[in-house]
């Protein structure tokens, strides 16, 4: 490292510091001052605890796999339950959302 990024360095940590230590200029100044990849860790972590998919979300795509490869716009298109589909609009949303929640538990 020069002298003057060496500089640059111990400039920025004294200001870090200071910002850290008095939370309210800390509001008042737009900016904040990190460490190069700071995130980088958090996120490495994060792909080390990852399990994989979950088991439902394996089976969706082995069962639609086939028809996705064919027909790839169909994967961004919300499937509607057959029993809603004979439904008002405003009761299909109410029975999508009904059907979202309880696949989320």
């Amino acid at each position: 490292m020069t002298n003057d990024a060496a500089t640059v360095v111990d400039i920025l940590k004294s200001v870090r510091t200071v910002l850290q230590s008095d939370k309210e200029l800390r509001k008042n100044v737009p900016l904040t001052i990190s460490m190069k990849n700071q995130g980088n860790e958090k996120s490495y972590q994060g792909l080390l605890q990852y399990e994989g998919p979950e088991d439902e979300t394996v089976t969706e795509l082995a069962i639609n796999h086939q028809w996705w490869s064919v027909h790839p716009a169909s994967f961004w298109q919300a499937q509607l339950a057959p029993d809603l589909s004979h439904l008002g609009p405003e009761a299909q949303i109410v029975g999508c959302y009904m059907l979202r929640d309880r696949s989320d538990k």
